[in-house]
Order: structure tokens, then sequence, then C-alpha cells
């Protein structure tokens, strides 16, 4: 996922923001559950004035987060 931008090196790559309806079809649950995960901090938030964007990189660190192993356990990266 790393670019390098030749022309302006020191921009960085800026991932395109997640709208929650996308979050709930990235994650196969309703819309309603995922504003649910965004409201209570579960999948950290970027806003917008009265919008709420979700970064790519930080629902695929919630799923790794709350992926369940072997054990039948959550794993936990704390």
């Amino acid at each position: 996922m790393d670019q390098v931008n030749t022309q302006f090196p020191e921009t960085p790559v800026i991932e395109k923001l997640l709208k929650g309806s996308e979050v709930a079809r990235l994650l196969n649950v309703s819309r309603s559950y995922a504003y649910l995960l965004l409201q209570s901090g579960d999948i950290p938030t970027v806003r917008l004035g009265r919008s709420v964007r979700v970064r790519p990189s930080d629902l695929v660190d919630f799923i790794s987060q709350n992926t369940v192993g072997e054990t039948g356990k959550i794993s936990s990266t704390n």
C-alpha cells in the first residue's frame, strides 16, 4: 500500500475515506449497526462537519483486533 510520490516526495498518500454505509457493506452488517460501532468509538472516525468517515486502515485494524482465533477468543493487540 506504500506508494511513492516522485513529484512531491514529502506529500503523504491519502486514503479514500469510507462512509458509514460502505463500512456496513464491507463488514456485512446493517447500516445502523455500523453507525453504532462508529458512534461508540469501536471504529475510529474522521469528522468533516456533520459527516463521519472512516480511514480504511482503521477498519482493517478493527477487523484484526476483533478476529476470533483458533481458541475461540478474540485476538488482542494490547
